[in-house]
């Protein structure tokens, strides 16, 4: 189930699912909505995007009420998370997803958006998109327009479009294993997607291409823990490749730490992998289809991924 594109003078919605939108500077709140107009996008704000109680996050029914709210206000052609958290598995068993299916949006966020968008694909069919936060729109850099533009690619244009590297930051992409595959888009942050294992709103890794990042805080003994959980999933095997976002340096994860990782497990001979990409916690953010398809081919130098039209 695919929502309509976003056009110039459509209205947006920014909600909070976890973390409150309080924790986020004015100046970034200013930025942001700037960038947003600047595509020709009105802002508006959930009733609670704001409201922030004991754990950074506003209570849940509130969040809920945000959620359905902007699902059934026919004026907004989009939904956008506000920022990230670890609270958004909180609100999978109090969706109307009925309300979803007769309403399909745009829904776009990264981090713990991870979390919603892997349940919608699961439980409607809805593809929505893993990119950046609202707030994400105030924190980027000037000079560079790789997070303008892919939102634009993947939110507001209708045809195909590849995962390029930003000339901006200028980091190579490290292809760590040989291959191509074609699959559907999974993933998203690792440590919440893996918030869904043992529920019933873990989405099928059948014919998966996975894409995965981490926080900026997760440490390298920490994301090898997590690594191995997903490896560990009985669909597993079923999984056709796994492209992974660039690291915080904080991670102390490097390319040869990587490849080291990748090449211990047996369960990732036959499939390609490549890292260091433009996604996830670290600017720029490509911003990418879950539930969309696309073709991954990795040689010794490089990685190409193209996503087809949706």
């Amino acid at each position: 189930m695919l929502a309509k594109k976003l056009s110039a003078g459509d209205t947006i919605r920014i909600i909070a699912p976890s973390f409150s939108g309080n924790l986020v500077s004015k100046n970034s709140l200013r930025l942001a909505e700037k960038r947003l107009n600047s595509l020709g996008l009105k802002v508006t704000f959930g009733k609670n995007a704001f409201e922030e109680g004991p754990f950074g996050s506003a209570p849940l029914k509130n969040r809920l009420h945000d959620f359905h709210e902007a699902f059934r206000d026919p004026e907004i052609k989009a939904i956008l998370s506000f920022c990230g958290g670890y609270s958004a598995n909180q609100l999978i068993l109090g969706i109307d997803y009925n309300l979803v299916i007769k309403s399909p949006k745009i829904f776009c966020g990264g981090s713990d958006s991870t979390v919603l968008q892997n349940v919608l694909y699961k439980k409607t069919g809805l593809i929505t998109y893993y990119g950046p936060d609202f707030e994400d729109f105030g924190l980027v850099d000037t000079n560079d327009s790789y997070l303008l533009n892919s939102f634009e690619a993947a939110l507001m244009q209708e045809g195909a479009y590849s995962c390029l590297p930003s000339k901006h930051l200028k980091e190579e992409v490290w292809p760590l294993q040989e291959g191509r595959a074609e699959g559907i888009i999974l993933g998203g942050n690792l440590s919440s997607l893996l918030a869904l294992v043992g529920t019933p709103f873990m989405p099928s890794f059948r014919n998966a291409i996975l894409f995965i990042d981490e926080r900026k805080e997760v440490s390298k003994a920490l994301f090898e823990r997590h690594f191995e959980t997903l490896t560990q999933q009985l669909e597993f095997k079923f999984v056709e490749a796994i492209l992974i976002g660039r690291f915080s340096k904080e991670s102390e994860i490097t390319h040869d730490l990587l490849k080291n990782l990748i090449e211990s497990k047996s369960e990732l001979k036959s499939i390609p992998v490549a890292a260091n990409l433009d996604f996830g916690g670290c600017l720029p953010i490509f911003t990418f289809p879950i539930g969309g398809a696309c073709q991954v081919v990795i040689n010794k130098t490089k990685a190409h991924i193209s996503l087809y039209p949706h």
